[in-house]
């Protein structure tokens, strides 16, 4: 099985839907740590948004997709779906899991966006 097919598999049986990704990205995607999927090398915990964010700020960086569940604690805990395509810099962080959140509600929040 593929890493995209994992990636999939399991967004999925999740409850999620499965975000489109461009082409030429999506065959580059690789299974990096449980629950973390990108076509680059994680140097920075997912979790972390203002440092992506920032980072596709300051500097000229290569297209990439990057799609994980990451967080801490009882209850900070989201889908990260990041992507850099040409001009599109695109963060999504999508609260989902945790012991306070409805776990079936959340999903249904964000299949539409995805």
């Amino acid at each position: 099985m593929t890493d995209i097919n994992k990636a999939r598999e399991l967004f999925i049986n999740a409850g999620l839907a499965f975000p489109t990704l461009p082409e030429e990205l999506a065959v580059k995607l690789k299974e990096r740590d449980r629950w973390v999927f990108s076509t680059r090398p994680i140097r920075m915990w997912p979790y972390e948004l203002d440092r992506y964010v920032h980072q596709s700020q300051r500097r000229q960086i290569r297209d990439y997709a990057l799609l994980s569940h990451s967080g801490y604690g009882i209850n900070s805990y989201a889908i990260q779906y990041y992507l850099v395509h040409g001009p599109l810099r695109m963060f999504l962080f999508l609260g989902w899991g945790g012991v306070y959140g409805d776990q079936k509600e959340d999903a249904a929040n964000i299949r539409p966006v995805f």
